[in-house]
């Protein structure tokens, strides 16, 4: 593919050789304003090129998108793949596969419904005790 250099050199020469109208010289701005704008989006999903080059191959990047994908298509395969396990293989019990998940040495303070000193004051101790 021709760099924009190579294009730039190209309308040049065209515009050099003379008898050009002035639509024929728009025209040729037009065209080299299309390139620009093509090599302006081509370099947002192309590799860098050498832009001082007449000609070069032009190399796709990988996209974030694709990368995305790739990555939570390789988790959901190790969630279906550790699913199948303990569905089918009787494999390891929730808690003991994220037993390192769960919090230690959590603490509830006492809550009250009502005003102090209400009748209807409860705590958390009080939910627990023996009915008689």
């Amino acid at each position: 593919m021709r760099t924009k250099k190579a294009i730039h050199d190209i309308l040049g020469r065209i515009m050099e050789t003379g008898g050009m109208s002035s639509a024929m010289e728009a025209d040729l701005g037009y065209l080299r304003d299309e390139f620009d704008e093509r090599d302006r989006l081509l370099g947002s999903v192309a590799e860098p090129w050498d832009e001082e080059a007449d000609e070069v191959e032009i190399s796709f990047k990988q996209s974030t998108a694709e990368n995305e994908l790739s990555e939570l298509q390789g988790r959901y395969d190790d969630l279906v793949a550790r699913y199948k396990q303990n569905f089918f293989a009787g494999g390891v019990t929730h808690a003991e596969d994220h037993g390192t998940d769960e919090a230690e040495g959590v603490v509830i303070a006492e809550t009250h419904v009502g005003a102090p000193g209400d009748p209807t004051d409860v705590t958390i101790d009080d939910l627990f005790k023996e009915v008689e």
